[in-house]
């Protein structure tokens, strides 16, 4: 790695050549366990995120995500496993992101590339029942959405003043004054929003064009709408 690093190595046992595939693969399958179960990772940036992964490195993201939603782990790049990262995965979100993982004292260390590098930590809030992942999926997800559950007074910087209500499915439906359909229904927001740490996206509540990004900060439920600029709420 441009300079001679010292080490020493104790054989643990001979090594039966027929089967080195299959020492190989139980190693990396020994190493995947041990990131198995429901994770909540918290960014740096302020974005939060919940991955289910399972004993064979299989990662699916039961949050908000702009890619496939899940990934399969890598050994690391070379540079990276110097510095100490054991698994990639990539796919889950768009093109060109990806991220590196690692334990440390049972919590889980991720850096995401978008660009340059955030920093995570990962909290595991329980196992991981891989018959249930669908219907795990689909409890986080309701999960985030009835957060937002409510009917909500709307003051924007600019004077204008609404009233949404808000289910658990994440519903939106506007009480007052609308010029589109009156009523949206929340999807991730853009992978650039998510890394400024909005979470829901909302359009066609009013007219063609014109969309909002929504997070709650300390239970208050923050806006941004666009309408060829941005108007804080």
């Amino acid at each position: 790695c441009g300079q001679w690093v010292s080490a020493t190595g104790n054989k643990i046992r001979e090594l039966d050549d027929e089967n080195m595939y299959e020492e190989e693969q139980t190693v990396l399958q020994r190493s995947s366990a041990l990131f198995s179960g429901v994770w909540e990772i918290q960014y740096a940036n302020g974005f939060a995120n919940t991955y289910a992964i399972d004993a064979s490195g299989r990662l699916d993201v039961l949050g908000q995500y702009d890619g496939a939603g899940t990934a399969q782990f890598e050994p690391a790049p070379a540079q990276s496993l110097e510095e100490g990262w054991v698994h990639s995965v990539q796919g889950h979100y768009r093109d060109g992101v990806r991220e590196e993982l690692r334990l440390v004292d049972g919590v889980l260390i991720v850096r995401h590339w978008c660009g340059q590098w955030v920093s995570a930590t990962g909290n595991k809030i329980r196992e991981l029942d891989d018959e249930n992942m669908y219907e795990e999926e689909q409890t986080v997800l309701q999960r985030s959405s009835a957060l937002f559950s409510g009917v909500w007074e709307i003051q924007y910087a600019n004077g204008f003043a609404n009233t949404y209500a808000i289910d658990a499915s994440g519903r939106l439906d506007v009480l007052g004054q609308y010029d589109g359909a009156g009523t949206a229904q929340f999807e991730p927001a853009p992978a650039q929003s998510l890394e400024e740490g909005w979470v829901h996206s909302v359009q066609g509540h009013y007219r063609d064009g014109v969309r909002e990004e929504l997070r709650l900060v300390d239970g208050v439920l923050i806006v941004r709408h666009w309408c060829g600029q941005w108007v804080s709420a």
